[in-house]
């Protein structure tokens, strides 16, 4: 009877040391999940950004910049409030292309707005 005592409560205090890498398993899974989106955004603004730099620089006909962008945004959109209205998604989504274009030195000279 005292073996199985024992038994019992080195397996709930085992139990009770072990529940803290359990719990931080979970922790580690959701900022794994928020780094993975923080990537996919920036990679989605980045691309936006590089997309603007090729049709400022005459890469780009103006059709496939159009058609590209619409698509990119779409992506870029779910990183932005769902309660916004389209103008001001599209308006962040410039900002944040235009944050990219000067974080990595792609600003030309003149810039040019296109309106979708």
């Amino acid at each position: 009877m005292s073996t199985l005592i024992i038994i019992v409560i080195g397996v709930t205090i085992f139990m009770v040391l072990l529940a803290p890498f359990f719990s931080k398993q979970t922790d580690n899974k959701n900022q794994a999940a928020d780094g993975n989106d923080f990537q996919e955004k920036e990679h989605i603004f980045s691309q936006l950004a590089d997309l603007e730099y090729d049709f400022q620089m005459g890469k780009l006909s103006e059709k496939d910049f159009v058609k590209t962008k619409g698509e990119l945004t779409a992506k870029a959109a779910k990183f932005v409030r769902s309660e916004n209205k389209l103008e001001q998604t599209q308006w962040i989504v410039d900002q944040e292309i235009s944050t990219h274009i000067e974080k990595y030195g792609l600003a030309s000279n003149t810039e040019v707005r296109h309106e979708n």
